[in-house]
């Protein structure tokens, strides 16, 4: 399972430019923190959020350090080895609670923009590579040449492929409904039904075929989580 690297973005302190980065890359979950008294978020913005797995927290208090806690308190809602965190702020108050989360075995920096977030996870694979570079099976690659150059009597090993539709699980449709409803703000989750494939297929590491995909459609219909209009996605 890839690295799922989550980042949080403290909108308060910054509004990053760079964000289309993120479209390159896959298993990034990105939340971001508005203050209480921002009310006004740029078009430029919005759009190139609406096409990532982005979910928008708006903080209702105007304490100090309101936002900070916020952001405090959804990391430590994460758990797990096979994930990493970065905030994206300019904000050098959260460097203490960045030091006492890496001590506890958890992988996080803070950034000052998505381009030094993105870099710090040199294990995240753009799309692009896994489209087309794609790692070559050494192992297997080794046992056909050590059968080539043998005895001719020894026949080639086998190469066994994985069958996807085993290694990849229909997900339990409970955890499906709880993925959705925590998608946050309902103008930020996906409109159309390709777009909600797209990101339960990243959520859950699994290439949800066409009709595992309808069949969770139609159950969410049916609990009345959401409504479908042709290929139009409507939050209840």
């Amino acid at each position: 399972m890839a690295k799922q690297h989550y980042i949080f973005i403290d909108f308060e302190n910054l509004q990053p430019s760079d964000i289309t980065l993120l479209k390159n890359y896959s298993d990034v979950f990105v939340k971001i923190f508005v203050g209480s008294q921002q009310n006004k978020i740029s078009f430029d913005f919005v759009a190139s959020v609406q096409e990532l797995n982005a979910q928008y927290i708006k903080i209702n208090s105007t304490g100090h350090n309101a936002l900070d806690f916020h952001i405090a308190y959804y990391i430590g809602l994460l758990s797990g080895v096979n994930i990493e965190i970065s905030i994206v702020s300019k904000d050098k108050g959260f460097d203490p609670l960045v030091e006492h989360v890496k001590s506890k075995g958890i992988q996080i920096n803070r950034a000052s923009s998505i381009q030094e977030a993105v870099k710090y996870d040199k294990t995240i694979v753009s799309k692009a590579q896994v489209t087309h570079n794609l790692p070559k099976n050494n192992v297997t690659e080794t046992a056909v040449k050590k059968a080539n150059s043998s005895k001719p009597t020894i026949n080639k090993p086998k190469v066994i492929k994985p069958n996807k539709a085993s290694s990849s699980p229909t997900p339990d449709i409970n955890r499906v409904v709880g993925f959705v409803k925590n998608l946050g703000n309902k103008n930020a989750r996906p409109k159309k039904t390709k777009a909600l494939h797209n990101a339960l297929n990243t959520h859950f590491s699994n290439e949800i075929n066409q009709k595992t995909f309808n069949k969770l459609l139609k159950e969410m219909v049916q609990k009345e989580i959401i409504n479908v209009k042709g290929d139009k996605i409507d939050y209840l």
